[in-house]
């Protein structure tokens, strides 16, 4: 999981994304979702995060949500 000193950045390509990387979903009026990224699907420019304490799923559009991650 991302700890929270971890220095974050923007993470625009998507082929940086890949299951099991811990990242921050953030929508400018909705808030924001921490997790894992399940899969990721380039051509419609979603992925699938696992987030929460029951790891619930969550379809994020990458044209409402900027991801933020380790660059690593």
């Amino acid at each position: 999981m991302i700890q929270r000193d971890q220095a974050l950045v923007r993470l625009n390509n998507l082929s940086t994304l890949h299951q099991g990387k811990p990242v921050e979903a953030r929508h400018q009026w909705s808030g924001s979702y921490r997790g894992r990224v399940e899969s990721v699907v380039p051509s419609l420019n979603i992925l699938w995060l696992e987030h929460g304490p029951f790891n619930e799923r969550k379809l994020i559009d990458l044209t409402e949500y900027e991801i933020w991650g380790s660059a690593a």
